[in-house]
């Protein structure tokens, strides 16, 4: 996915200012990042529970997964697995797509078939694949996420909100390198959480992009240099440094946001430092230790 820049999409301006060292944004009045509070406020879905991850396997093995999971012989799994161990999201939109047709056709052959499961495993594997964990490519999905799925039973249990926060942090590392102009993840979080903070700011940079006209040929790149700007010209007092404070319960409160520690994605392992941007929690900000 291309960091879009234009009027309606402040991703690419907020991007600049990420530093993969402390997974923060460094900003005129300090640092703020997207923590698990925010996925869990922004997304509803777990920030606590198992850890996603799963030991790597060979291509036997992911072949052998996708027959158990999705009941297909080993020569059509073989045929749809790709070298990079990813399918493609077309096949499995075409292939269980239609439920109603998918179990028909199986009554028909008096085949004993578990449609439902199988259809349920493969629609939740292409949603993590579209959504939570889409990769630059945005029409493959990585064998593991069926393993997540494969036990429905146990599909609940898993941080998937805290594996997000993990593989978006990668992904807006990556991006701040040299030469890179794209970016993945579930950038929609990306975006919620820049709205849901900086909201006053982007309406005014949305009044001075306005201004530009609709016939400007460098309107684009205009609309991104007025984004940068507004951020370095941001002051705390524009901030909405707590948008949740109507809707949070203490309950799990403090374990959630002042969890100091890494989050895991399968491989990708990051940091997460609260003591960073405290003033997002309610807190003064003290002087953070070494990252």
């Amino acid at each position: 996915m291309h960091i879009q820049e234009g009027t309606q999409n402040p991703n690419a301006a907020i991007v600049d200012r990420w530093w993969p060292k402390t997974n923060t944004f460094h900003l005129p009045f300090g640092e703020m990042s997207i923590t698990l509070e925010d996925v869990s406020m922004l997304l509803k879905i777990p920030v606590m529970g198992k850890v996603v991850n799963y030991p790597s396997i060979s291509r036997d093995e992911s072949i052998e997964l996708i027959v158990r999971a999705l009941q297909v012989s080993e020569k059509k799994a073989d045929k749809h697995l790709n070298k990079y161990q990813k399918v493609l999201k077309s096949w499995l939109k075409s292939r269980w797509g239609d439920l109603p047709k998918l179990s028909n056709k199986y009554k028909e052959k008096r085949q004993v078939f578990p449609v439902v499961e199988c259809t349920t495993r493969a629609y939740m594997w292409y949603l993590l694949g579209c959504t939570l964990f889409v990769d630059k490519t945005s029409t493959l999905v990585p064998v593991e996420l069926l393993a997540l799925v494969e036990n429905l039973e146990e599909v609940h249990t898993y941080t998937y909100g805290a594996a997000a926060l993990a593989y978006l942090y990668r992904q807006l590392g990556s991006a701040t390198r040299v030469n890179v102009c794209q970016i993945h993840g579930y950038l929609t979080l990306l975006e919620g959480w820049v709205y849901d903070h900086f909201n006053v700011v982007l309406h005014e940079a949305r009044r001075a992009q306005l201004m530009l006209g609709t016939l400007s040929v460098d309107r684009e790149s205009r609309a991104l240099n007025i984004n940068r700007r507004a951020l370095d010209s941001t002051r705390s007092n524009k901030v909405t440094w707590d948008p949740y404070s109507s809707l949070r319960t203490d309950d799990d409160f403090a374990e959630l946001a002042f969890y100091t520690g890494t989050i895991n994605f399968f491989g990708i392992v990051e940091p997460h430092h609260p003591d960073r941007f405290l003033k997002q929690l309610g807190h003064v900000q003290r002087i953070p230790s070494s990252p």
